[in-house]
């Protein structure tokens, strides 16, 4: 049957299954926005037209974030990029996609099925987390912990302990410089370098984090789809964004999990929580502090 404009019943402020939908709307398409400034991948004369017809939206429809044509004009937009450039998109771009066909389809029926968006959400939450930990667990740089070693070296992974480890700067400081002179002088001259660890057991350390990644994302995408309104679950989601945040900072893609946790939360404490925590890595995002 289709859906006109004037009998769908929207409930803006939320339903008893989705007390935080008043949240959850407006803060994913907050980061969505900011992804967008921020995001390299870009294509101008689409990106205007796209970005004045999504604002018209915003200023014009009735409540659009439960219109389905609002979310779908972002869903078109960002299609388009990730056509563009598949391998350079950043890893939540994908996440943001899946999210919105899964609101297009909530916002598309004059009867909002809450239920059905929560175990999309937690389906989503599950598939994210579960191929990103088997994908770490194929990969055998990752699994030996070469990986997270050779980004511990190069001040990507482990950042935060250069403020806290005495000599971790100034090993950091000679593997970048090292780095740097390979590049410029390869392949007209090549040569090897080698690296200073900037804490001792570095290799030990680094592929003991690579088990624990692996390991939390696992449990926490099953936990999450199995009981999302277990306190436990949303432990296990929150110490996986902690370990992302501390090992790589991808804050693009933590405030997205942030999203899903808020609209997932068991209780006002957690509410909380995920608000903050969104509220942190949209920050960062908008004033380019982590990855992307």
């Amino acid at each position: 049957m289709p859906v006109s404009l004037s009998n769908i019943s929207w409930h803006q402020n939320g339903s008893k299954s989705l007390p935080y939908a008043s949240l959850f709307f407006p803060a994913l398409f907050t980061i969505l926005a900011l992804y967008n400034i921020k995001e390299p991948v870009s294509i101008p004369f689409i990106k205007l037209p796209f970005a004045i017809g999504i604002l018209s939206a915003w200023f014009f429809l009735p409540k659009p974030f439960y219109h389905p044509v609002f979310w779908a004009s972002l869903l078109a937009y960002f299609s388009i990029l990730l056509v563009k450039d598949f391998y350079g998109v950043a890893n939540h771009h994908f996440v943001a996609c899946y999210l919105l066909i899964a609101l297009i389809q909530y916002t598309a029926t004059s009867r909002h099925d809450d239920e059905l968006l929560k175990f999309h959400i937690r389906f989503i939450l599950m598939i994210v987390l579960l191929l990103s930990a088997v994908q770490k667990l194929l990969s055998p740089s990752y699994t030996n912990g070469t990986f997270f070693q050779f980004e511990m070296y190069m001040d990507i992974f482990l950042k935060p302990m250069k403020m806290i480890v005495p000599g971790w700067q100034g090993a950091i400081e000679e593997n970048l410089e090292a780095y740097k002179q390979l590049k410029s002088a390869y392949p007209a001259k090549p040569d090897t370098i080698l690296l200073q660890e900037p804490i001792s057991h570095a290799a030990l350390i680094a592929k003991m984090c690579s088990w624990f990644a692996i390991i939390i994302e696992a449990l926490a995408g099953i936990a999450l789809f199995v009981k999302s309104r277990r306190r436990f679950s949303h432990v296990l989601l929150l110490a996986t964004v902690a370990g992302v945040f501390f090992f790589r900072q991808e804050t693009g893609f933590l405030a997205m999990l942030s999203c899903m946790g808020l609209l997932l939360a068991p209780a006002k404490s957690w509410r909380n929580i995920w608000l903050f925590c969104f509220i942190v890595f949209a920050a960062m995002v908008a004033t380019g502090a982590g990855l992307r």
